[in-house]
């Protein structure tokens, strides 16, 4: 095995798959927000609020347990019944929140959408198993295909409904028909019974994963409330209105780690599962992902923070030139939250979940408390306090629990990936807060120029034999 040639060419194979499907939803979500309001967006967004939370535990490392472990395979079925059984309680989840969601935002009109996220949330489930094995066979091309088609789907079923006048509603109708799709296709190709496990047999699997699924579940409630806490607070303090445009900035902001994460978690676990012999390789590997990760975000940000607003405009029409302000701000850490997310799969790879924990609630705790302060004080401050958390707490925490621990990267080696970056973010971040334009371009055009370098040095790996 060559992790660091049979990565790249997965990149390569899969890559265009998955941008396809992340494209075409954002372009989706550029025309359809040409059809609904600031408003209809934001009550979205307020029931997103719980949905995202319950939704964290969809998957609380099951598919990784599945991957890792060699004798998976042998409890297809129990495993099967897992993810169905989990789907109904996070659908009874749903129900019960939706009118708690109602109270605390005022608006009764969530209630009907939230209840139909329950269904929602218990349909995804059901495909879930068979997915999980068919990664584990690394039928990775099959998989992106059938979310590629799931997209497009989706994609056509919502603008036809907005079309129509279903208001909101169309951004929900079609997630009842997407994971259905998603079943038909996962179980013709790895057909999984159905047939009820003794309760002994459940029992000794749902013990095997116990402790996986124990440290990931702790992880995605404190990563919940670290996404969620700015959304939460904005809905609650300022409306739905303010809400819907704070979240197209956040849309464009966080594209590059919807662009990336899916790719990367689902590429890594099946192609390091043999993590263990491999592990200096392996991590050499990773410290070439993640550069070449920072670089490629650094262009597209540094574009979007120079003409903010001319894109909020030409991406959503005029009504949303709104979104510029925070566009600016966000956009600054796109890069360094793509990185941040990888941590999980090396951490599960590494069998340090716990360690893993500890890290997502340190800082993860730190950021949620900044956002929810400066709530209080200001949306503007609240936005510059969040960029700054995520330069000053995220990347420092991940540098040292990560990279430092975990993987056993010496300080230099670390430095060498992200000290220079790191410190140009933070000039940026004071030259934009200031108010500093011909500074800000400075370190833009360093930051850009940085990245050209980087992309120069490593262009091998783009070529098919990496």
């Amino acid at each position: 095995m060559n992790p660091k040639a049979s990565l790249w060419k997965a990149f390569l194979h899969l890559g265009v798959y998955k941008y396809s499907a992340e494209v075409l939803a954002f372009l989706g979500s550029i025309i359809i927000s040409r059809l609904l309001t600031p408003s209809e967006y934001g009550l979205i967004a307020m029931i997103a609020v719980g949905y995202l939370f319950i939704a964290r535990f969809s998957n609380p490392g099951y598919t990784d347990m599945v991957v890792r472990e060699a004798d998976s395979t042998d409890h297809r079925g129990e495993i099967q019944w897992i993810f169905t059984l989990h789907g109904m309680l996070l659908c009874l989840m749903m129900l019960i929140v939706a009118y708690p969601l109602s109270w605390f935002y005022h608006e009764p009109g969530i209630v009907a959408p939230a209840m139909v996220y329950g269904a929602i949330l218990f349909l995804y489930a059901l495909p879930g198993a068979s997915e999980s094995f068919l990664m584990k066979r690394k039928e990775l091309v099959l998989i992106f295909k059938t979310e590629l088609w799931g997209t497009v789907m989706g994609l056509v079923l919502t603008v036809g409904l907005a079309y129509f006048g279903w208001s909101y509603w169309s951004l929900i109708l079609p997630h009842l028909v997407i994971p259905l799709f998603y079943m038909a296709v996962y179980q013709y190709c790895e057909p999984i019974p159905w047939k009820m496990p003794t309760l002994k047999s459940l029992k000794n699997v749902a013990l095997k994963m116990r402790s996986l699924v124990t440290q990931i579940s702790k992880v995605n409630l404190v990563e919940y409330w670290e996404d969620q806490a700015d959304n939460f607070w904005i809905g609650r303090l300022q409306g739905s209105a303010v809400l819907g445009v704070y979240n197209r900035a956040f849309l464009v902001s966080h594209l590059p780690r919807a662009l990336f994460k899916p790719l990367i978690n689902s590429i890594l676990l099946p192609e390091w599962q043999d993590y263990p012999n491999h592990t200096h390789q392996i991590n050499r590997t990773y410290g070439v992902l993640i550069t070449v990760i920072l670089s490629l975000c650094i262009l597209p940000m540094v574009v979007v923070m120079l003409f903010p607003e001319p894109i909020s405009v030409w991406l959503w029409g005029k009504n949303w030139a709104g979104v510029a302000p925070f566009l600016g701000v966000l956009a600054l850490v796109m890069g360094f939250q793509v990185v941040c997310s990888t941590s999980r799969i090396m951490f599960v790879l590494a069998r340090k979940e716990r360690l893993y924990t500890r890290y997502a609630w340190i800082q993860g705790t730190v950021i949620i408390l900044v956002v929810t302060v400066t709530a209080f004080i200001s949306i503007d401050i609240l936005v510059q306090a969040l960029v700054l958390a995520v330069l000053l707490v995220k990347v420092p925490s991940f540098a040292f629990w990560c990279l430092r621990i975990s993987l056993n990267l010496t300080w230099k080696e670390i430095g060498g990936l992200l000290g220079f970056p790191w410190l140009l973010h933070l000039m940026t971040w004071l030259f934009l807060v200031l108010d500093l334009s011909q500074f800000l371009v400075l370190s833009l055009g360093a930051l850009a120029g940085w990245s050209l370098v980087n992309l120069y040095r490593k262009r091998r790996i783009f070529t098919s034999d990496g």
